[in-house]
């Protein structure tokens, strides 16, 4: 009876130590490969959160390779708090206005989206990394965002969203 007790003691802490050491099946590259195509062909990788002013509902879109092409959907006849971020190879922030660059925002197609109130550096100079975006009628087409020196002449990195106003 002993014996029986030691036995299934035995493979009960067996069992348990098994499961506990199941081998992970998450794919040991995929946070290398991530990392790989944060940025676009060179040029930083981008990120636009959109809030609908009155609302707390934040909606994120990424754009981490020259691929992607989720749309930005957007409400008719609504305005939005608009941030944008751009992120290194190792997924780290970068600071905008202390490198002296700014966003430029310029809607194509039928994107009717007005892009007012960017906010500024301590220089006063608007930098873009926030703003307001209104929306007037219905229609799809795209948002482009260039990223420039503060004096618009030198180029950075460009990005085209596409967009959709319902």
């Amino acid at each position: 009876m002993k014996f029986s007790k030691v036995l299934t003691s035995a493979l009960i802490v067996a069992v348990v130590a098994v499961t506990s050491c199941k081998k992970d099946d998450t794919n040991s590259t995929t946070a290398a490969s991530t990392d790989s195509t944060v940025t676009l062909q060179g040029r930083p990788a981008i990120e636009i959160t959109t809030i609908e002013a009155g609302s707390n509902k934040e909606v994120v879109y990424k754009k981490a390779t020259v691929t992607d092409t989720a749309a930005i959907v957007l409400k008719q006849g609504k305005a939005y708090n608009v941030s944008v971020k751009l992120f290194d190879k190792r997924n780290t922030p970068i600071n905008v206005a202390a490198a002296n660059e700014r966003f430029y925002y310029t809607p194509s197609g039928n994107s009717s989206i007005a892009v007012i109130d960017l906010n500024t550096d301590s220089s006063n100079v608007p930098v873009g990394t926030t703003c307001k975006w209104i929306t007037e009628v219905a229609g799809s087409g795209n948002i482009n965002i260039e990223l420039k020196a503060d004096d618009a002449t030198s180029y950075v990195a460009s990005y085209s969203f596409n967009t959709r106003i319902q």
